[in-house]
């Protein structure tokens, strides 16, 4: 017969309660690279609200080296931890996934809010702190292959990592279409994923796949304009103040790109042309069960290229100054 024996936890003594008293321990144990890089938000309020602690924030061991360099938080692997070093930990993996489920399309919140709410405090600053890595470098060797030197622009048309990611990516034809606009347009089109896309391989645009995270960073950085669907490379682009157009579906570009400069490509309810959603429950869609839901699917390249126009009119580059760009006239846009 089995004995259940519930394991006895060690009262800390005076002293060692009063050694860890200001060390805070913030950690986070699963999620993507786009949540773990909007988690640096949460690090500087903290010590605005207690100067004297001692931050540490963990997590997974692979995200560590895209949280390094954090002038408010220490960086360490969850992986052997121990925290009872700690006097408070603060746990925020799962917040999100509670609050954005429980409040659906009614969802007004950041996530870097939602999870300092977790906290039991209000963000001020939304400051990731992240820096520039390796852009020179990179814009060196794109311009290598650029050779009429043309603007850049990275194009990030699918997350291929899980389920979630491809939800939010564009079908074949669209992203294959965007590219040729793009050209037509006059632009150096790149890419950067964690496989190769079919889509542009078929049109060989240049694509750095699973890169470092400081390449990632310069990848980024070295691009005049980024288009992207709604993964971790928006939120460098958001990070680093680059000219930056977001593709969203069922997640709400509005709350996700609240904190970066952006422009909006998405069929979204406040518009008025899209009645249910960003709704975050795309496993539960009631129009569709595939994969890719219409929020997405139905999006158009004149949409998407209408969001590039007007990243151009708000970040203005000297090629365009002289040439126009097609196929839409610049007094389509509003």
């Amino acid at each position: 017969m089995l004995k259940y024996i519930k394991k006895k936890i060690a009262a800390r003594t005076l002293k060692e309660h009063y050694l860890c008293r200001n060390k805070v321990l913030l950690k986070r144990r699963e999620g993507g690279y786009g949540d773990i890089l909007v988690s640096r938000m949460l690090c500087e309020d903290m010590h605005r609200i207690m100067p004297d602690i001692e931050l540490t924030y963990g997590c997974v061991d692979r995200y560590k080296s895209i949280m390094q360099k954090h002038p408010y938080a220490e960086i360490v692997g969850l992986n052997g931890l121990d925290e009872s070093k700690y006097g408070s930990i603060y746990d925020i993996s799962i917040a999100c996934a509670i609050h954005e489920s429980t409040t659906g399309i009614k969802n007004s919140m950041n996530r870097s809010d939602v999870w300092a709410k977790h906290c039991g405090y209000t963000l001020t600053k939304h400051n990731a702190y992240l820096k520039k890595e390796n852009d020179e470098q990179y814009r060196e060797l794109i311009n290598k292959e650029n050779l009429e030197k043309k603007p850049t622009i990275l194009f990030v048309p699918s997350s291929i990592d899980y389920d979630y990611g491809r939800s939010k990516s564009l079908l074949y034809n669209l992203a294959y279409d965007v590219v040729k606009v793009l050209r037509e347009m006059g632009f150096y089109v790149y890419s950067t994923n964690s496989e190769n896309i079919s889509a542009l391989n078929d049109l060989n645009v240049k694509q750095y796949i699973r890169p470092h995270e400081k390449d990632w960073i310069g990848i980024v950085g070295a691009a005049d304009y980024i288009l992207t669907i709604d993964t971790a490379t928006l939120h460098i682009a958001g990070m680093l103040e680059k000219p930056l157009i977001g593709i969203f579906g069922h997640t709400n570009g509005k709350l996700v790109c609240k904190y970066y400069d952006h422009v909006l490509v998405q069929k979204h309810k406040d518009d008025g042309n899209w009645p249910c959603g960003p709704c975050y429950v795309y496993h539960s869609c009631t129009k569709s069960n595939e994969e890719i839901k219409p929020c997405i699917s139905e999006l158009t390249t004149e949409e998407i290229i209408a969001g590039v126009k007007k990243a151009i009119i708000r970040w203005p580059h000297p090629h365009f100054s002289t040439k126009p760009f097609l196929p839409l006239p610049l007094e389509t846009i509003s």
